[in-house]
């Protein structure tokens, strides 16, 4: 929870041109649909922007689908990946997350992987009229920023 309120601080203290204004902590059910991974950032640093301008939305390599029935649909670069997921109060818990192909997986593919287990807390807001940000701690210090409009 503590993690949960620094990112809150940290999402209120950036200014409007950096495209990121938390107006409201969204229901839990908002999980529920695809998301496009941002990018791993850590709770000491200060950004200046989370959603930056050269982001490329439309092309983004690494996408998540939560669904209602606990399914996960994901598309990790050239991965193509199936697992299930549960939620409890603020807690995000991947129970599986499995590769259904088998293309050639980068450095940076098993470390977004490897990340994504280790799901935590998760808070859901809306940062514009355009975006809204899913954010899972993986530890004491570290995020995944995932975004969908």
């Amino acid at each position: 929870m503590k993690n949960l309120i620094v990112i809150l601080l940290f999402l209120a203290s950036c200014s409007k041109s950096d495209a990121i204004l938390p107006i409201s902590n969204l229901p839990k059910t908002d999980l529920f649909g695809e998301w496009r991974y941002v990018g791993t950032f850590s709770h000491l640093a200060d950004y200046k922007c989370i959603i930056c301008p050269d982001y490329d939305y439309e092309n983004e390599k690494y996408q998540i689908t939560f669904k209602e029935n606990g399914d996960i649909d994901a598309r990790v670069n050239l991965l193509i990946v199936k697992g299930k997921f549960s939620v409890d109060d603020d807690k995000l818990k991947i129970q599986s997350f499995d590769r259904i192909n088998k293309p050639a997986e980068t450095a940076q593919d098993g470390t977004f992987i490897n990340d994504f287990l280790k799901s935590n807390l998760f808070g859901i807001y809306k940062l514009d009229t355009k975006y809204k940000s899913l954010t899972i701690n993986i530890s004491n210090e570290n995020y995944l920023q995932f975004i969908r409009k």
